[in-house]
Formats: structure tokens, sequence, C-alpha cells
């Protein structure tokens, strides 16, 4: 085998919230990015990486991903659980936030089919480059009724759990 059996991306985040008029948002900022070679077993390679930068970097959230000539393996990790509400699959670079509230609706709908041009749109400029994963979405007012996440990779909606009467989120099927 040659070194260049393998190609390793590692990606190193550290959690932050973003704070938006109407709602706040648990983000990653990236802060570290590096590209390695490496040969042997792409599992053993992906979880000896991992664990190795998760000690080293305690509090961020780690990603490691190993390239083999036959796949991709993914692994992330972080050592703080107290935002485990899954936004996207991965990490995703978000461009932009959407919210609809109910002040946008008819006084007798809940939710309906509804044009992205409903939404008031909240762009994250090109210099804060911050991405969804895991996080938290806590409203600041008690009338949104959907959420969307416009990522890089595509949109997520979130819209609200009220069985709980909580004003915590959940991800709906995309």
């Amino acid at each position: 085998m040659s070194k260049r059996d393998l190609k390793i991306r590692i990606r190193i985040f550290n959690e932050e919230i973003l704070e938006l008029p109407t709602l706040k948002l648990g983000v990653l900022r990236l802060v570290e990015e590096r590209i390695l070679e490496a040969s042997g077993d792409p599992i053993d390679v992906l979880m000896r990486i991992s664990e190795e930068e998760s000690r080293s970097r305690k509090g961020s959230y780690v990603e490691v991903e190993v390239l083999s000539p036959e796949t991709i393996y993914i692994v992330g990790e972080s050592p703080r659980y107290k935002w485990r509400r899954k936004l996207t699959f991965k990490p995703e670079q978000l461009l932009k936030v959407g919210v609809l509230r109910k002040r946008n609706l008819n006084e007798n709908e809940y939710i309906r089919k509804f044009n992205l041009n409903e939404l008031v749109w909240y762009s994250i400029p090109k210099d804060k480059k911050v991405y969804v994963f895991e996080g938290i979405v806590e409203p600041k007012v008690d009338d949104i009724v959907l959420v969307v996440l416009e990522t890089a990779e595509g949109r997520s909606y979130l819209k609200p759990v009220y069985a709980s009467k909580s004003k915590k989120f959940s991800q709906t099927p995309q």
C-alpha cells in the first residue's frame, strides 16, 4: 500500500449561539481544517484519528472523514451533549434562516402550503461562515410556526413541538 491509499479530512468546530431578531440558533464555527494522507484499514485509521483529535480538542466538535478507493467514512464527536437536536445530516454551511410567523397566516390557518417569499429571511454574512448540524433553535417570540435553514447542501424545515407546550423545535422530514 502506498501512502496515498487514504485521504483524510479533519475539521474542528467550536459551538456558539447565533442571535437573530426572532430566535437563537446553535451553530458551529469552523476553526481548523486539515487534509492528510495515510494507508491502512480505513475504519482503524478513522477511529484512531477521531479519538486522538477528540482528546486533544476538548470542548470542540471534531469531524473526521476518510476517503478510501471504495467509500467515504465519516465520524463526528463532541464531548458536550448540551445540543442534541439534529438540524442537518452532517455539518453544513448555513446561508440563511427563514422564519414563518403566525401573524403572516390568515386568522383560521395554523400552517398551509406557503411560498418561501412569505418567510422573513435572515442572511448569514459571508465573513461569518457558520455551520449547522446539532443545535438549539430557541424562539425569542411565541408566534413562530416554521423555521427553514438554508444550507449550501439544501434546506431543513423545523416546526414547533406544541404537544409539550415547549418553545423548542423538531425536524420535519425533508
